[in-house]
């Protein structure tokens, strides 16, 4: 009898270890097969649920609730990709979520993606405040933006030629920037059905590769401390492409990666940086996050103001 008790406190351990919280996927391959099954999009949470403060408050304000499961449940399939620091994991489970981190380029956590059945994302989001009747109004949101997209990417396949380069371009473009290289195969169909690039979709992606390399390259300028020359580089870059518009707005906002907020005087410069990409356009989507940054940049100061001069 105590070795039958053994064992079975033995298994439920296990499961303990290596299952999700009720209703959560921990293995993304049967996740995406229950998707496909079920006609349902993939909830994927990136978390550190033992040591990440938002991760844990997520949990606690929203996933550990019943709206929200109900709602979710619904919609998706949940999974959970942990990384925790003191939870034990089968060796497989790191191996699956070390390679998923790289995937899909994991930088902070929670980071919350929704997918296709496909393992393709369209929406990242992350901690919201305002408990489970916010965070499904937030979802849903992201739901019809995801619907948006299968919808003219279905649209796209009736076509050929460059009209059909035209819709997948209109389909990608509502995708989120950092998610698009996840849709490589609808971009080969575009350089493949528009080789004269008529619709300006390889130039646009060259200029996206481009602007990559250019923070890249003014962040190691930067750490050498020549902050001078690293605002030089994407001036250049700037001329050199004859940039105008958004595409000048996000060439300037790569200024900002070289910009130290505890050095004297760089709060304003960062200021005046926001002001100066706004000024080209407040209604673009860089514009709007510009705006955003300027009221932190305000925020901080007003912090500085207030602490004690050593």
């Amino acid at each position: 009898m105590k070795k039958f008790l053994s064992l079975a406190l033995c298994l439920i351990s296990t499961l303990q270890l290596f299952a999700g919280g009720d209703g959560w996927e921990t293995n993304f391959e049967k996740a995406k097969q229950k998707a496909t099954q079920e006609n349902k999009s993939l909830l994927v949470d990136f978390t550190g649920s033992d040591w990440c403060g938002w991760c844990i408050r997520l949990k606690k304000e929203v996933f550990d609730h019943k709206e929200f499961s109900d709602f979710a449940n619904k919609h998706f399939v949940l999974v959970e990709l942990d990384y925790p620091q003191n939870k034990v994991q089968s060796d497989e489970i790191k191996a699956q979520n070390d390679k998923l981190k790289n995937t899909y380029q994991i930088q902070g956590y929670p980071t919350i993606l929704l997918m296709d059945a496909k393992g393709r994302p369209f929406a990242k989001t992350g901690y919201q405040a305002g408990g489970p009747p916010a965070y499904n109004k937030h979802l849903q949101a992201l739901l019809t933006q995801g619907d948006k997209i299968n919808s003219a990417l279905a649209a796209a396949q009736k076509e050929s030629g460059v009209n059909k380069a035209k819709k997948l371009a209109a389909a990608l473009n509502i995708i989120p920037q950092e998610l698009s290289p996840h849709y490589k195969a609808e971009m080969e169909m575009i350089f493949a059905a528009d080789p004269e690039d008529t619709t300006g979709f390889k130039k646009a992606c060259e200029l996206k590769s481009s602007l990559k390399k250019l923070q890249a390259e003014i962040v190691q300028i930067a750490r050498k401390g020549d902050l001078a020359k690293a605002e030089r580089t994407a001036d250049d870059f700037i001329i050199k492409h004859q940039l105008a518009g958004e595409n000048k707005q996000k060439a300037l906002l790569t200024k900002l990666n070289c910009y130290d907020p505890r050095k004297p005087g760089i709060l304003e410069k960062a200021a005046q940086l926001m002001e100066q990409i706004i000024a080209i356009d407040p209604a673009s989507p860089t514009g709007a996050f510009a705006k955003n940054i300027q009221g932190q940049i305000a925020q901080m100061k007003a912090q500085q103001k207030t602490q004690p001069s050593k």
